[in-house]
């Protein structure tokens, strides 16, 4: 196509008697460019453009203008659009320039595809032009008009040219039919149901005699099996015999690509097949000797042959293979991982990846490859390498991939990378934990080191583990109150969040049922207190949420109630808490509620199940019925209401009494007694209720409208109790226990990640390393 093109532009000066060669215009062009590269402000820049663009248009609308003058002037505006500056002025010229000679109209089209696009109202000025380029029987004509089409059809204009670009199929140009399926392949993307008809014209191109037009009509049929492939299994043998051909060398010798025959054709080709033999045993037999056979042929070194053999690992991998074929892949993924570039490393493992989610024994073949990508230093390959050890988890090796995670998740610091590794961690773990002792500890650590976000994503899934390893051993419930009790005694430093929340979550919902076992050694009394130390810690209203959940479900064992309330009541008047959630004060309330009132402590005290809960809330009954007795309406289901028309009458005194102004920037509502008003200045104290509120005093200019209750300070004080103390004089302190428990787990199953590229590895490091990857592969079969 390139040479065709080449020689009718040379004879152009020639046929067209143009004096191309003589002619001598865009010295205004490269002084415009000059200048406004020489500029230095964004000021000045605009004020030459400005006066470029005044200049500019006074030209075109001369009368007399010649082509020369008309092309250069056209082209400055483009370079001016290309600055983003408004020369809407010029598109009119440019689509005028379309109709003169060729050189006109190919400068002519490239202004247009420059200047407009799709939707634009010129376009439909350009419907004319187009379709008598393409019925034109210059080829650079129809060349330049398919080319239009591309780009400025839009879904209402393509029934005016769609007739005209199907019959350039039929040109005896190659290049002609290629712009011509590309044409149609636009045409396919925007509106699929204008080329529904025309599918017999794709399957026509399929049996071209150039493979550039074969090459063409495959990007279509790619688009279409995209979608649906049931109707293009047919394809297959057809796809088949083209892929011999290709790689058995049938083909000629331009298409090429450092020795490789045709190498993305071969990928368009395997990427078709993959979709075609996906979920069809009859298909992908038929597709196994071609994949067998390309991967016989793509044994080189070359980086495109690397290509083809990913996608034949992709291939295999989506339809439904052969063991042999496995096999073939297996080995031939052992070339990316022994590369020295990272980034056939990463295909291989993620090839290898593909291959062990199908069977895992592919994962064993490469052990101290794998071993090598999980000691680098590149972060990228690392995670990619631990989404293979993902794949390949199972009960016996899951405590080594976790402490590895572990390790990896303690030395970084990237809270992507550490969101991602933590996901993964944590689900394997609640999948194939063998021990609650190990899951708890491990999971502990892992909270410690994420932030607070971080942790509280993982929270309901730790949860639902723990109930599940619970109900499925006799002595749980008195095991997982222990082992959260000993992390609630660590006196060295505040627990994270989402630690204290699983904790209090832990002892509230299952200490009732161990009352009276000596395995938990702690009354209930011992345990509010435990509870209450870590509430007056710097922690999120939600964790505080969490302990008075807990410390009300273990009210019923509990004696001194007073105390305990005392000791919520002296913590706010101390703090002064401020801005506490609603979800909070409404559970503090309810504590206050049981404690004064010692029958609602008993009925708490009976276990509730699910057998004995009364899903139709019966005990409603007498309410509802001095409701109604009262005029209240009875309730309707939601879809007689809104099958009834509303009365706009009964809505207006719906919201009758509602208070439509603000609400009070205080708690006062905590307190027992209102305040009394003009007394903003008095000394803060708390509240019967035991919550603390400072605040400045609204509306204290002595005017007597102030509505500053009685204990609220007149200044709002620093706290700087509940920071967190992270730094010293000799700097940022770092979390030891987690750094320890993972110290201790590495020592049993690795060695720490060291990078030993330049010289030999000792033998004590070779045995390491195959301790490790016994570890690490042990139940694979």
């Amino acid at each position: 196509m390139s040479r065709i093109i080449e020689k009718t532009l040379n004879a152009l000066p020639t046929i067209l008697n143009q004096g191309l060669e003589t002619v001598n215009y865009g010295a205004h062009l490269k002084t415009l460019c000059h200048s406004v590269l020489n500029i230095d402000s964004k000021y000045d820049e605009e004020q030459y453009i400005k006066n470029e663009i005044k200049y500019l248009k006074e030209k075109l609308n001369q009368p007399d203008v010649t082509s020369n003058c008309l092309r250069e002037s056209l082209l400055c505006c483009l370079f001016c659009h290309i600055l983003s500056y408004d020369v809407s002025f010029s598109f009119i010229h440019a689509i005028k320039l379309i109709q003169g000679s060729i050189v006109d109209k190919t400068i002519g089209y490239v202004l247009v595809r420059c200047f407009l696009n799709e939707n634009h109202e010129l376009v439909v000025l350009l419907i004319n032009s187009i379709q008598k380029d393409i019925k034109s029987s210059n080829v650079l004509e129809v060349r330049l008009g398919l080319i239009a089409a591309c780009s400025l059809i839009n879904t209402e204009m393509i029934p005016a040219v769609l007739p005209l670009v199907v019959d350039r199929l039929n040109h005896p140009k190659v290049f002609i039919r290629k712009k011509a399926l590309a044409c149609l392949y636009r045409f396919l993307v925007i509106s699929p149901n204008s080329v529904q008809h025309i599918e017999d014209k794709f399957r026509h191109a399929l049996t071209d005699k150039d493979l550039g037009v074969v090459w063409s009509a495959l990007y279509l049929f790619y688009h279409l099996i995209q979608k649906n492939a049931e109707p293009y299994k047919d394809l297959v043998d057809s796809l088949i015999h083209i892929q011999g051909q290709v790689i058995n060398r049938q083909i000629v010798s331009e298409y090429d690509y450092k020795h490789i025959p045709a190498p993305w054709l071969q990928i368009l080709i395997l990427k078709i097949l993959a979709l075609l033999g996906q979920g069809d045993h009859e298909t992908s037999r038929k597709i196994y000797p071609v994949l067998a056979e390309t991967l016989q042929k793509c044994e080189t070194n070359q980086e495109i042959s690397f290509a083809i053999v990913d996608e034949c690992i992709i291939t295999i991998a989506t339809v439904a293979a052969q063991t042999e074929l496995l096999e073939d892949a297996t080995k031939l993924v052992g070339k990316f991982l022994k590369s020295t570039s990272k980034n056939l490393q990463y295909l291989g493992l993620c090839s290898l990846t593909k291959l062990t989610i199908l069977q895992k024994s592919c994962a064993a073949a490469h052990q101290m490859s794998i071993i090598g990508c999980l000691e680098d230093t590149d972060n990228t390959i690392k995670l990619k390498t631990f989404d293979l050890l993902g794949v390949m988890t199972n009960s016996n090796n899951v405590k080594v991939i976790c402490t590895r995670m572990l390790s990896f998740l303690t030395d970084n610091t990237d809270q992507s990378v550490q969101e991602t590794i933590a996901t993964k961690m944590v689900d394997l773990m609640i999948e194939f934990s063998p021990q609650m002792e190990w899951f708890i500890e491990v999971i502990i650590s892992t909270l410690e080191i994420l932030n607070t976000r971080l942790g509280n994503k993982f929270v309901n899934q730790i949860q639902h583990k723990i109930k599940r390893d619970v109900s499925q051993r006799a002595d749980g419930k008195e095991t997982v109150i222990n082992l959260f009790l000993a992390v609630l005694q660590t006196e060295c430093k505040p627990l994270p969040d989402p630690v204290v929340k699983v904790a209090s979550w832990v002892l509230g919902e299952y200490y009732k049922n161990t009352t009276g076992s000596s395995s938990t050694h702690r009354s209930a009394d011992q345990l509010t207190q435990l509870l209450v130390r870590h509430y007056c810690q710097p922690i999120g209203d939600m964790t505080r949420f969490y302990i008075l959940s807990a410390v009300i479900k273990l009210l019923p064992s509990c004696h001194d109630h007073e105390a305990l309330l005392t000791e919520f009541n002296n913590y706010h008047a101390m703090c002064r808490i401020e801005n506490i959630t609603a979800s909070l004060i409404q559970k503090f309330k309810e504590l206050q509620l049981l404690i004064s009132n010692k029958e609602l402590i008993k009925k708490t005290s009976s276990d509730i199940t699910r057998d004995t809960m009364d899903f139709t809330m019966s005990f409603l009954d007498e309410f509802v019925c001095e409701a109604l007795e009262n005029g209240a309406k009875p309730y309707l289901p939601g879809y007689l209401r809104k099958s009834q028309p509303p009365v706009l009458e009964e809505t207006k005194s719906l919201f009758a009494g509602l208070k439509m102004e603000a609400y009070r920037s205080d708690y006062s509502a905590l307190s027992s007694s209102p305040p009394a008003s003009g007394q903003a200045g008095q000394t803060s104290h708390a509240g019967q209720d035991g919550l603390w509120v400072s605040r400045s005093p609204v509306g204290s200019s002595g005017s007597g409208a102030s509505t500053a209750p009685s204990n609220i300070r007149d200044t709002a004080v620093l706290n700087p109790t509940s920071v967190k103390k992270v730094w010293s004089k000799e700097g940022y302190k770092k979390s030891e226990s987690a750094k320890t428990l993972t110290e201790e787990n590495l020592t049993a199953t690795s060695s720490h990640d060291n990078k030993t590229s330049s010289c030999r590895p000792s033998s004590s490091e070779d045995d390491k390393r195959q301790d490790l990857a016994k570890a690490l592969f042990e139940g694979l079969s």
